[in-house]
């Protein structure tokens, strides 16, 4: 009789503990997501285009806050997402400061606390504010920078080649150079860096991934190092398909830096 009398009393704090919880966390995702995409505006503001889907030419900063939201309890859209400048002009300058407004919808599984919080789906919204990134650069006349001498090496004799060939005279041997990695984005810290290819799966298309060995022959095309990690057991993914990589297509790396990717086995 006791159990029975105060059993409703405990379903409904474990109701609302566990709506709680998911909101607490869809908050931080939504907050962490807004930062992510301050951060981008304020590398690229050029990158930003209202209302507009992903786009990884075009449009980046949708691009880091609709990855970074991904396989929360927060759904957002590429019109939730509201970038603006102070000044407007979103000039080169360290003045310049970028706001993103990032809004999410969130569902409560119980009814419990939708009568606190107007409905069973509420909007939840989160602001982020970046300052303008900016590579200074000397004014003219500035400084003045000797040049390096060149070190004059002392020649020593070799002795002459066999010629291999006899369909010409003989010409100066050409010294083979390493290829160079290309540079594709400037790193925050000014070095040269590439952009890690899109292996992952779309959180609307989870098919749209690469295999796990496709994937780490097109991180390896690229100078990184692809580590895999297929801890995604027990998801409802499509096996052998890459669903998540850290970092992402959109970040600006070092040559040889890690790119890890998550699929289910």
């Amino acid at each position: 009789m006791e159990f029975a009398l105060i059993l409703p009393v405990f379903a409904l704090l474990f109701a609302a503990t566990l709506d709680l919880g998911r909101l607490f966390y869809a908050q931080i995702s939504l907050t962490n997501a807004a930062r992510e995409g301050a951060f981008q505006g304020a590398e690229t503001p050029d990158s930003y285009v209202s209302g507009a889907p992903c786009d990884p030419d075009t449009n980046v900063v949708i691009c880091r806050v609709v990855l970074e939201s991904r396989n929360s309890f927060t759904t957002v859209a590429p019109a939730d997402v509201t970038m603006s400048c102070s000044p407007s002009s979103c000039a080169a300058d360290l003045a310049t400061i970028v706001n993103l407004r990032v809004e999410g919808d969130f569902t409560f599984v119980t009814p419990v606390l939708s009568p606190f919080f107007g409905g069973q789906t509420i909007t939840i919204a989160t602001e982020a504010k970046a300052q303008r990134e900016v590579v200074p650069t000397p004014e003219p006349g500035s400084a003045t920078f000797a040049p390096t001498p060149t070190p004059t090496a002392t020649a020593t004799p070799v002795p002459t080649p066999t010629p291999t060939s006899t369909t010409g005279p003989p010409g100066p041997t050409a010294t083979p150079t390493a290829s160079a990695t290309p540079v594709e984005c400037l790193q925050t810290n000014g070095q040269p860096g590439v952009y890690p290819p899109n292996v992952a799966g779309d959180v609307s298309n989870p098919n749209d991934g690469d295999t796990p060995d496709v994937a780490a022959a097109k991180i390896s095309a690229k100078g990184l190092v692809p580590i895999r990690e297929g801890d995604l057991r027990g998801r409802r993914y499509p096996r052998n398909i890459v669903q998540e990589q850290s970092p992402d297509y959109t970040e600006c790396v070092a040559p040889g830096s890690d790119v890890r990717f998550k699929f289910r086995p």
